[in-house]
């Protein structure tokens, strides 16, 4: 992303961030958010950014979600990135904003990708450290990849902690190799 779409990301997100805040509806937006994240597809995208279709039948797209129950500031949102040619931002924008809730509700996201799944008293235990670390309440997502071998890998924020053997056996090979 160029620097440009950096700050257009951040002043779009600042300013619906603040509408929702003011309306009292941040809570009803951020489930709209991630519903819409699921919906809008690299089809979608390539709809609304392409210049072969006219504005005209992008807001009409639209209008299919104002028609639902997504929330009047976020299709307002919505309807100006569209306006303004600014569409392919959105999912940025979006998450954007969940970050500055997150920021407001001193909340960390995090994911814990392990060998297979772990016991419930593991992951709270990992979630008790990564909170006491950072004072912050922590969301931890959980996925398996079984390419790990072995043991874990938890990325938090620009944090990664990799206890997988995987990792430790490529270092193994690196180090016999040189």
């Amino acid at each position: 992303m160029s620097k440009k779409d950096v700050t257009l990301v951040k002043r779009y997100g600042k300013a619906a961030f603040s509408n929702f805040i003011e309306s009292g509806n941040l809570p009803k937006v951020l489930e709209q958010i991630e519903q819409i994240d699921a919906i809008v597809k690299d089809d979608l995208m390539g709809f609304f950014d392409s210049p072969v279709h006219s504005l005209k039948d992008k807001k009409a797209a639209l209008e299919t979600l104002k028609n639902s129950e997504v929330d009047e500031h976020l299709y307002g949102l919505l309807n100006v990135l569209v306006e303004n040619q600014r569409f392919s931002l959105m999912k940025e924008i979006l998450k954007y904003i969940t970050e500055c809730s997150d920021e407001l509700q001193n909340v960390l996201r995090g994911t814990l990708v392990s060998y297979e799944v772990c016991e419930e008293d593991v992951l709270k235990e990992i979630k008790e450290e990564i909170e006491k670390t950072y004072k912050k309440n922590l969301i931890l997502h959980s996925q398996v990849d079984p390419s790990l071998k072995a043991g874990f890998v938890v990325k938090v924020g620009d944090t990664t902690v990799d206890a997988s053997l995987k990792t430790r056996l490529m270092r193994l090979k690196e180090e016999l190799m040189s």
